[in-house]
Formats: structure tokens, sequence, C-alpha cells
């Protein structure tokens, strides 16, 4: 085998190593060459390098990964909050018409019971709460033709 060409000054190779490595590569790859497929010698180094180059990007991707995990779940939790928020009205609606509602039972049993008008106070309070709440329902879910359907 024939050693690499100098360069014009005689110092170095063409690719800008010095002249004893340019030897030793070339001396080398004539070793590996003549030798069968599989007794050939493994560049430690190159493979080490494959490694650290594998866990980067192992670890890159991971990293990576983690941080669109993150991101999707801190937009689910937005989305989540102002739902909530939206709903937050006509939530506290509904629980006040549940106790109008029964308000009223009340008051119609306490007179069906007794047969006094006293207990009809309570009916009348909270018949003029439902109407009321069913305003305030009607108003909060105007856009929503499906539950504005159910408030009806």
């Amino acid at each position: 085998m024939s050693p690499p060409p100098l360069a014009p000054n005689g110092a170095a190779s063409p690719d800008g190593r010095g002249l004893a490595l340019a030897w030793q590569d070339a001396d080398r790859a004539a070793t590996n060459a003549a030798r069968p497929l599989g007794m050939r010698t493994v560049e430690w180094w190159n493979v080490r390098n494959r490694f650290r180059r594998g866990y980067a990007m192992l670890i890159a991707v991971v990293a990576l990964g983690v941080v669109v995990v993150g991101v999707a779940a801190d937009n689910r939790n937005d989305a989540a909050q102002a739902d909530s928020e939206r709903w937050r009205p006509g939530q506290a609606a509904t629980r006040e018409l549940l106790s109008s509602a029964i308000d009223q039972e009340t008051g119609v049993r306490g007179f069906v019971i007794t047969g006094n008008e006293r207990f009809l106070q309570s009916y009348t309070e909270g018949r003029r709460r439902t109407n009321e709440l069913t305003d305030t329902l009607r108003s909060l879910h105007r856009r929503d033709a499906d539950l504005l359907a159910k408030v009806d």
C-alpha cells in the first residue's frame, strides 16, 4: 500500500491532519482489509461515540416528549377551567331552583295536612323564586338550544 500523499509543503496530509496520523490511518485500513470480514478490528472510540450520540438522542426525545405532554396537559387544564367558569352561574341557579321547589312542596304539604293558609306563604314565595330563577337560566343558556329546551 502506498502512503498518503503529502501536501505541497510536505508537512501534512490533504485533510489537514498530521502526517503520522495519516500513516496510522492508512496502516490500520490496510491491516483491516487483509483480515477476513469476521475478524476485523472494531474502532472502539467510534462505537463509544455512537453510543454517546444514541443516548444523547434518546434523552433529547424523552425531554421533548415530556415538554409536549406538559403543554398538552396545561392546555386541557385551561380548557376545563374555562368550562367550569362558564357553567358555574347555571349550577348555582339550578341549586337555588331545587331549593325553591322544595319550599313549594313543603308549603303545599303543610296546607294539605293542616288546612292552614299560613303554609301557602312558602309556596307562593317558592313559586316567585322559581319564576325568577327560570328566567335567569334562560338568559344564561340562550345560545344552547338543548339546555334551553330542558329549562322550559
